[in-house]
């Protein structure tokens, strides 16, 4: 069988920057393979990534057999030999039936849905039919420009669901194009893999990794095949797909934070700052408790009573890098602090910043305010990951990453902060901000 190879027509980019040093297919261009398959479109080129699929274009695809995808994304590379249909489209038929498929390194994968009188769809792997299913319901979004979402319920109450187009991969840069897709099989109980698109054939795993979820236990594993043969099976975990999510207080202060709860009692805070285990009720701590810091938090965790979601009645709050203790009574998650101030402290503070570059060192700016202190973030660009721990009434505690600052009554404070911004292809920062806080406590 001949091979199905591309030929680019096109301009080619041989640039060689700091900031870019990729070669590859920029700007209008066509692909034309062998079996008279053809793509025009525009060819974005991203300096991005130094390796892997860096490069994308968005155009028209047409087929041999004339239909066609309107707005379609290929995965390109610098080899020449490489341009890939990736992502779920509307195929325009010359027939008039219309169809939304999947398509994965060039070819149609998983679930071809039919939008006939009648719809039907046909299940693919690799471009070779595996069978022909029958659809009691479907529901289709292209909301997105750059992306179809299908939904697809078949009559033995199975269901698919197919997502893909471009997904941007980088924040500073929106030339970063990578074209992908994404499958969710939903069992009739519930029970459900996740996928590339090409890792099922007969709706069943054959090939690479797939995720399995458990809708009772509340549980996913990993899975490992090759052609049909599983060759490692990870362990179950907890899993969040068929967990209660949605907003909660926060246990240790004001406002909410978003939880998992699962229905053994266990309830993670903002995806794995805190987590809880202890009587829950109304998908919430109620009663006796643990609660335990990770990452920002990791080494502060509190002991006691709660009611309705918050810390109330008798506990024990430890941050033992920061060095603090606090035990007695809560209320609403606030600790009643004994040696509490008998009225409101304002600090000034004055915040200022500064931006640089490799080519450019920029002035300090400053702008100077009176807030009142209270419990959590500092609301100062820079210093987002500062609280205020404790609030006493001759000295505020202050923490960042577990170090604990202390400000004094009559006394003075001072906060630094450098925070890195852009890089080039080769890793090296090349701008950046400087951020100073002085708080001051008058007596």
């Amino acid at each position: 069988m001949k091979p199905n190879k591309p030929i680019y027509l096109g301009s080619w980019q041989y640039a060689d920057t700091i900031r870019e040093q990729l070669a590859g297919p920029i700007g209008q261009g066509q692909v034309i393979w062998d079996n008279n398959d053809y793509f025009e479109g525009f060819f974005h080129l991203s300096y991005a990534h130094i390796n892997g699929s860096c490069y994308a274009a968005e155009g028209k695809f047409i087929f041999a057999d004339k239909s066609y995808i309107e707005k379609a994304w290929l995965v390109t590379f610098t080899d020449m030999n490489t341009f890939e249909l990736t992502g779920v489209y509307r195929v325009h038929r010359p027939e008039g039936i219309e169809s939304i498929a999947l398509f994965r390194l060039g070819k149609r994968y998983s679930v071809e849905l039919f939008l006939a009188d009648k719809p039907y769809a046909i299940e693919y792997y690799a471009d070779e039919q595996m069978q022909r299913l029958e659809v009691a319901a479907y529901e289709l979004n292209e909301d997105d420009p750059n992306c179809i979402s299908v939904s697809i319920t078949l009559q033995d109450g199975r269901r698919i669901v197919q997502k893909g187009g471009k997904y941007s991969l980088n924040n500073y840069d929106e030339r970063v194009y990578d074209p992908d897709t994404h499958v969710t099989l939903f069992e009739a109980n519930g029970d459900s893999i996740d996928h590339w698109g090409t890792c099922l054939r007969n709706l069943q795993p054959y090939d690479n990794y797939v995720t399995i979820h458990c809708k009772e236990t509340q549980q996913k594993k990993e899975q490992h095949w090759e052609q049909g043969t599983l060759k490692e099976d990870g362990e179950w975990t907890r899993d969040a797909l068929n967990a209660w999510s949605g907003k909660l207080p926060n246990p240790l202060g004001e406002g909410e934070m978003h939880a998992i709860v699962w229905k053994d009692g266990q309830i993670s805070y903002n995806y794995g700052d805190w987590e809880y285990e202890g009587e829950v009720q109304d998908n919430r701590p109620n009663g006796h408790g643990v609660l335990k810091g990770y990452i920002l938090y990791e080494g502060q965790h509190y002991e006691g009573e709660f009611m309705g979601g918050k810390a109330h009645g008798t506990g024990l709050f430890i941050n033992e890098k920061a060095n603090i203790r606090l035990e007695g009574e809560w209320i609403d998650g606030v600790y009643q602090e004994p040696n509490v101030a008998t009225e409101p402290i304002i600090l000034h503070a004055q915040h200022g910043r500064k931006h640089w570059s490799v080519s450019s060192d920029g002035e300090w700016k400053y702008e100077e305010s009176d807030i009142e202190a209270k419990l959590g973030r500092l609301d100062f660009r820079g210093f987002s990951t500062y609280e205020v721990a404790r609030i006493e009434s001759d000295k505020i505690t202050i923490t960042d990453y577990g170090k604990s600052h202390e400000l004094l009554k009559g006394g003075k404070l001072h906060l630094y902060e450098e925070i890195e911004g852009r890089e080039w292809s080769d890793g090296c920062v090349y701008d950046g901000d400087e951020y100073s806080l002085d708080l001051t406590w008058e007596a």
